[in-house]
C-alpha cells in the first residue's frame, strides 16, 4: 500500500504550494516545527555541550570528565531502550512523560545553581549537602529526553506527512532544529549572565 502511494505521488507530482493548501498538511508541518522547537528549548544541547562546566560550577564530588562520560553512556542506553518501547507506549504518552520529567529536572538544576550562586543569603552547608543533585538531575533529564523528545520529533515528520511534502518537511524541520540548537548553545552563557545561573535552567524548564 505504501509503495502504491509513493508510485502514485511520483506519477502525479504536486507543487509544495498545492500540497500545503490542505489543512492536514499545514497542521502536520506546524506540529513538526513545534516539536523541534520544544526539543531544543528544553536546553538539551546547552546541557550536553556544557556538562563539564556545569559539574565544575556545581562543585560535585565526581570529577567533571567522569560525569560527562556517565551522561553519554546513559544517553546511549536510554536511546536504545526507546526503540523498544516507543511503539508499545505510543508517541503522545512518551512525549508527555518526557516533557514532565525534563521540566522537573530543569527546575531542580535551577534551584541548585540559584542556591549556590544567586541566593542573597548563601547557605554553604545546604549547597554542600545537595552536591549530588546536578548529576542525578542530569541523568534523569538525559533518560527522559532520550525516551521521548529526543527521537520522537524526528519520527513525526515521516509519520504525519504525506509523501508529496515529506521530503520538504523533513529537510525544513532538520534545518530549523539545528538553527535552534546553535541559538541555544551560543546564548547559554549570555542567559546565565542575564538571568543568573539558576534562571537559565528555569527558562528551559518553563519552555519544556
Amino acid at each position: 500500500n505504501i509503495q502504491a502511494k509513493v508510485t502514485e505521488s511520483k506519477n502525479n507530482p504536486v507543487s509544495i504550494k498545492d500540497a500545503f493548501s490542505k489543512r492536514s498538511s499545514k497542521m502536520a508541518f506546524t506540529i513538526c516545527l513545534c516539536l523541534m522547537f520544544f526539543q531544543q528549548f528544553s536546553g538539551i544541547n546547552a546541557v550536553i555541550f556544557n556538562t563539564t562546566t556545569i559539574f565544575e560550577s556545581a562543585g560535585s564530588d565526581i570529577e567533571p570528565g567522569i560525569a560527562t562520560i556517565i551522561i553519554g553512556v546513559i544517553q546511549v542506553v536510554a536511546t536504545l531502550l526507546s526503540t523498544v518501547i516507543v511503539d508499545k507506549l505510543g508517541r503522545r504518552i512518551l512525549l508527555l512523560l518526557s516533557a514532565t520529567a525534563m521540566a522537573i529536572c530543569d527546575i531542580l538544576l535551577g534551584v541548585f545553581f540559584y542556591l549556590k550562586f544567586d541566593a542573597p543569603n548563601k547557605d554553604e552547608e545546604l549547597v554542600e549537602s545537595l552536591s549530588w543533585l546536578p548529576l542525578t538531575s542530569l541523568c534523569i533529564f538525559i533518560v527522559a529526553f532520550s525516551l521521548g523528545f529526543g527521537p520522537i520529533p524526528w519520527l513525526v515528520a515521516g509519520e504525519m506527512c504525506t509523501p508529496n511534502i515529506k521530503a520538504f518537511v523533513s529537510a525544513t524541520g532538520g534545518t530549523f532544529n539545528w538553527v535552534l540548537a546553535f541559538i541555544v548553545t551560543r546564548t547559554f552563557v549570555d542567559m546565565k549572565a542575564g538571568l543568573g545561573e539558576g534562571g537559565a535552567f528555569w527558562l528551559f524548564g518553563g519552555f519544556t
